[in-house]
């Protein structure tokens, strides 16, 4: 249940989706969401080969909203910077 709610609130925060889709750029999403659920698939696989405790599986739930979010706040702020005007042409 914990794993759940530390997932959906990546899933809330994650406006960098809507973002890239304005721009005509959801290719991004697609490569990111692709990602995650590639990792979480291998987690989930790789639990269940060594045989561990379930609990494991939690790092699936998380890693499947955690890592296409991570993705596209990179992306984003890579991209998206806040320069400051110099100062001779700031107004006093």
């Amino acid at each position: 249940m914990l794993a759940s709610f530390v997932a959906s609130v990546f899933v809330t925060q994650d406006t960098f989706g809507v973002y890239n889709n304005a721009r005509l750029a959801s290719r991004l999403n697609t490569m990111a969401n692709s990602v995650g659920m590639l990792l979480s698939f291998a987690i989930s696989f790789v639990v269940a080969w060594l045989r561990l405790n379930p609990m494991w599986l939690t790092l699936s739930i998380v890693a499947v909203t955690l890592v296409p979010y991570v993705i596209k706040r990179y992306n984003f702020y890579r991209e998206t910077q806040d320069i400051a005007p110099l100062q001779e042409k700031r107004s006093a």
